[in-house]
């Protein structure tokens, strides 16, 4: 279906090569917390996938002391000043946007980072969405399609008992 969405013949080994791919990212960087999910924007078939997290936690400390080290406004690692802006949306409100490039580790590698932070006062939750690669062109053509979706985030509290009522719609 991701080949024929495409327009691209994946050939004899491309269907088995995407799945196989496919499936290593769902082993190796599927998220262990409830509160973690990872989503994949795919360029085509034949490029590694673009994983973008979200996480929602529990808000603690000063709104915006924890919003700036969670985006990483003052990230020590990074090679240059991050760019921080303010980003607001209508669901999750007024937060925080960075784009800055960190060391991987120990190494020379430098990775391009983009990530958002909000919280949302009524749900006490803190909530951060960011991708993370060495390709930055690919985090920068990713740009747009990220913004999009962090417009459309937000915290949706479900009763898990619930007597006469029922669980909030998300896109409610």
């Amino acid at each position: 279906m991701i080949w024929r969405s495409y327009l691209r013949d994946p050939e004899e080994s491309g269907v088995a090569f995407l799945a196989g791919r496919l499936k290593h990212i769902a082993e190796a960087f599927a998220p262990e917390p409830f509160d973690t999910r990872v989503l994949l924007r795919m360029e085509e078939p034949t490029t590694m996938p673009l994983q973008v997290r979200t996480r929602v936690k529990p808000a603690e400390g000063d709104r915006e002391a924890t919003l700036r080290a969670l985006v990483g406004a003052d990230d020590p690692d990074a090679v240059e000043p991050p760019v921080v802006e303010p980003f607001h949306t209508d669901s999750l409100g007024e937060g925080l946007r960075a784009f800055r490039y960190v060391r991987q580790d120990d190494t020379a590698e430098v990775l391009a980072a983009l990530r958002y932070v909000w919280r949302d006062e009524e749900a006490g939750a803190d909530v951060v969405l960011w991708t993370a690669t060495h390709d930055t062109a690919q985090v920068i053509r990713a740009a747009q399609d990220i913004e999009e979706l962090a417009h459309t985030m937000g915290v949706a509290i479900w009763n898990l008992e619930p007597k006469d009522e029922a669980s909030p719609d998300v896109n409610s």
